[in-house]
């Protein structure tokens, strides 16, 4: 195991195995579906996501129903969640919006 660098191709399937991860556990945490312990391993998840997004200059290149989605609301603005929060109109953005605002 001479090699210890990664290809682009396996640096990309990481981050797609990252982002279905995210994504699919940020579903569980916002429907209470996810113990203490369960919350804590996807957030630091989160951290380890963000710092690759910021580490490669990515993080402009989402956008932030992305973020929404992937639970990691410190890219978003304070006053884009209060907005989604109050759209009856998407009710999957809402759901989220409301779960993280009370959450911080």
């Amino acid at each position: 195991m001479e090699n210890l660098s990664l290809i682009e191709d396996e640096e990309k399937a990481l981050i797609g195995i990252l982002y279905n991860h995210l994504s699919f556990s940020t579903t569980l945490e916002v429907f209470g579906e996810l113990t203490s312990e369960g919350v804590q391993r996807v957030n630091a998840l989160r951290h380890a996501f963000a710092t690759l997004l910021q580490k490669y200059n990515l993080s402009g290149q989402v956008d932030e129903q992305t973020y929404l989605l992937l639970g990691l609301v410190s890219f978003i603005k304070q006053e884009t969640l209060q907005a989604w929060a109050a759209n009856e109109d998407n009710k999957h953005l809402q759901n989220r919006a409301k779960y993280f605002l009370k959450k911080n």
